[in-house]
């Protein structure tokens, strides 16, 4: 037997779902755990989910996000990709800088490049191996 392949969707298809689910009369709770059945780690939390709920209770349906202020958390993950292969010994806070982005959205892309950072063996206060790559490693002294 196949095992299903995993979906990771993206924010407007969480939304259609949430707004499907609660169309059909389904509780958060209710909500949440068949999120959490369909796509297990990707899921939404539980308050954003509640978020959307209330939205709709007050018969708000528009699924786009409202504007907020201050810097997009959002991230191109191509682009970053791009940045990191140019020069993978720059920081997190450079790659920020480079991206116009904030540190946890792009130590966050960082993740879903499947770039983790690993302590080495020894000293661990003085030195962070991040991986990049099956070919690079960068060792950053600080």
């Amino acid at each position: 037997m196949n095992a299903a392949p995993i979906l990771v969707p993206d924010r407007l298809h969480i939304r259609h779902v949430i707004l499907f689910l609660f169309l059909s009369n389904s509780k958060i709770t209710e909500i949440e755990e068949r999120m959490v059945e369909v796509y297990k780690d990707n899921a939404p939390q539980r308050q954003a989910i509640s978020r959307w709920v209330y939205r709709f209770k007050n018969n708000d349906f528009s699924l786009a996000e409202e504007a907020r202020s201050g810097r997009p958390v959002e991230l191109d993950i191509y682009r970053q990709r791009e940045v990191v292969e140019s020069d993978p010994f720059q920081s997190i806070r450079e790659l920020a800088t480079v991206m116009g982005s904030t540190h946890s959205a792009v130590e966050r892309g960082l993740g879903a490049l499947g770039k983790v950072k690993k302590m080495e063996d020894g000293d661990h206060t003085n030195c962070l191996t991040l991986t990049l790559s099956a070919e690079w490693t960068c060792h950053c002294i600080f």
